[in-house]
């Protein structure tokens, strides 16, 4: 009887999902100002993603499921912003600095 509730709790518990919400904020790696309307998505689901606001921040809202509902996952997101170079892959939760593209 023990073992049939152990399973029965393991399998609610992989089965669920849940709706996690991270944040941070992008600013200009020059001048440390904001950056308004910067497109921040997940590196690995390029449709989830959201644009920073007049104060530069974000918050990304991402749906979890299973284990990944109670674990520490290591989202990583990546930004880009007309005017700046696209970013490389950066944790979610930090505060982010783009770099200005070069001026030819």
């Amino acid at each position: 009887m023990k073992h049939i509730f152990f399973i029965l709790t393991f399998l609610l518990i992989i089965s669920c999902d849940c709706v996690k919400i991270s944040g941070g904020k992008v600013i200009d790696e020059k001048t440390e100002l904001p950056i308004v309307r910067a497109k921040v998505c997940l590196s690995n689901s390029p449709s989830t993603f959201v644009y920073t606001d007049s104060t530069g921040a974000y918050k990304l809202r991402y749906i979890t499921w299973g284990l990944g509902c109670y674990m520490n996952q290591k989202k990583k997101v990546i930004v880009e912003k007309d005017g700046y170079i696209k970013s490389d892959e950066i944790p979610i939760n930090k505060d982010i600095e783009l770099k200005p593209q070069p001026q030819n």
